[in-house]
């Protein structure tokens, strides 16, 4: 039996989201919960403890979004928020990612695929296409020169080890397989790396490693 994932979406067109709600609600496991053309709709409703994927238009979120955004992630850090976008303007890209974006999704993408990032969102809390990442790259780039970058030292051999396996997309699972050791002990890994570099996701830890030359 599929897990229901729980969606919420906003847009201030009408039209779109009523559609967009038509769109999925042909797949079983995926519930719209909340719709609203309001990007200050309370984020301390009871409805948004709920919800596990987020999906924004690049339009409104560049209105006021961005407060929105990370008032969003800071009130709901589990909430995973999938941007919809034809801007690959990486200096955006990199901004959003910075305040808790976890994926970008071409408005030209069919539902076939949005339904597919969206399941893989939710089962890895990680994805992102070829433009993206490219787009994240050419960002980290540009900042490097301003931003003050955080040594390495303070991370250990081994977190350095899993760093690098979870930047190349390895599970959780995966990295105990390879490392031998246990799923719980990557786990706490993890969140070392998260407290460690102060990164939001996986994509903070990425941007992180490749400031710091830790991947290529």
């Amino acid at each position: 039996m599929k897990t229901t994932i729980n969606i919420a979406l906003i847009d201030d067109r009408s039209l779109f989201r009523q559609g967009m709600i038509s769109l999925l609600k042909e797949y079983s496991d995926l519930n719209v919960l909340i719709e609203t053309a309001d990007e200050q709709k309370s984020f301390d409703h009871f409805a948004w403890k709920e919800i596990h994927i987020l999906l924004v238009d690049i339009e409104i979120t560049e209105k006021n979004g961005v407060e929105t955004m990370a008032q969003l992630k800071k009130k709901h850090p589990d909430i995973r928020i999938i941007v919809l976008t034809s801007n690959y303007d990486s200096e955006l890209i990199f901004r959003l990612t910075e305040l808790g974006a976890d994926s970008f999704v071409p408005k030209g993408k069919s539902i076939e695929n949005l339904v597919e990032i969206i399941r893989n969102l939710h089962q890895f809390g990680y994805y992102h296409s070829e433009e993206i990442s490219k787009a994240l790259v050419k960002g980290i780039q540009k900042r490097n020169q301003q931003a003050l970058l955080t040594k390495t030292n303070s991370l250990s051999h081994r977190e350095i080890e899993v760093m690098k396996l979870l930047c190349e997309q390895y599970t959780n699972r995966e990295i105990a397989e390879i490392l031998k050791l246990s799923p719980r002990t990557i786990d706490t890994y993890r969140e070392n790396l998260f407290i460690k570099t102060g990164a939001k996701n996986i994509v903070g830890i990425v941007r992180y490693a490749i400031n710091n030359h830790l991947i290529d």
